[in-house]
């Protein structure tokens, strides 16, 4: 293979790599990490009426947002927005999500901007809501955040049918001058 040949591929496999890291959510960052001993509260896990730990969230996001719910063989999500937040609710192969942003989601061009007020986006149970200070967010949780990127954890091993499976709960949370700019709660099992 010539010289151009080569640089040629070199070039378009870095230009992917390149595009493929724009497309990612989030970046490395410094994140605080808390490990909790027990299960994330069950309150943290509502949201506009879904429960974020149901095995059929999938068909009830379908329900409650039948014009904007995607549905695919592993799952379905709903992203909705308007010029303040974005939610995002996902169940997949892995797990159920939320994600709560000032921004929308980078690499979902299907998410749905509505005109809709604040007030008409699911909010949590819980009532985190983006812009609120590490203070409120304490508060809320009833644990202290200082950090501008903190993760709240808890990771243990169920029994699956063949194999043990790694089960994490996680709310991640990113603030910007001490305003709520982003929060992920994700419920993750890997293995059988």
């Amino acid at each position: 293979m010539n010289i151009a040949v080569s640089l040629l591929i070199l070039l378009l496999f870095s230009a992917s790599v390149v595009a493929e890291y724009d497309c990612l959510e989030t970046r490395p960052e410094s994140t605080k990490r808390i490990k909790l001993e027990t299960s994330l509260p069950s309150t943290w896990w509502k949201i506009g009426g879904l429960d974020l730990l149901k095995e059929d969230l999938a068909i009830n996001i379908a329900g409650i947002y039948p014009d904007n719910a995607v549905v695919h063989s592993s799952g379905s999500y709903v992203c909705l927005g308007n010029s303040y937040s974005y939610v995002m609710i996902s169940q997949h192969g892995f797990g159920n999500s939320l994600r709560v942003s000032a921004q929308p989601p980078k690499c979902n061009k299907q998410c749905f901007k509505s005109k809709n007020s604040l007030k008409e986006l699911p909010i949590m149970g819980l009532g985190l809501k983006i812009g609120q200070s590490k203070e409120t967010v304490s508060r809320l949780l009833k644990i202290k955040i200082v950090d501008d990127v903190t993760s709240i954890e808890f990771q243990n091993i169920e029994d699956g049918k063949d194999f043990e499976i790694w089960h994490i709960e996680s709310l991640k949370l990113t603030f910007k001058e001490n305003k709520l700019v982003d929060l992920n709660l994700d419920d993750y099992r890997e293995g059988n």
